[in-house]
């Protein structure tokens, strides 16, 4: 069960990258965008972009 809850509006540069780091610190996250392309890639758990380490 997760401790917080966090919900990021956007998942360009900084959404994105903010909501993994979320996730990684085991905060359930719930990101939001209105490109659904981008949304499709990031179910598939790639990255739109490329941010090393991401």
């Amino acid at each position: 069960m997760y401790k917080y809850s966090v919900s990021i509006l956007g998942t360009g540069f900084i959404g994105l990258c903010s909501a993994a780091f979320f996730a990684q610190k085991d905060i359930k996250v719930l990101a939001s965008t209105h490109n659904t392309k981008k949304a499709a890639i990031i179910n598939e758990g790639i990255a739109p972009f490329y941010e090393e380490n991401l």
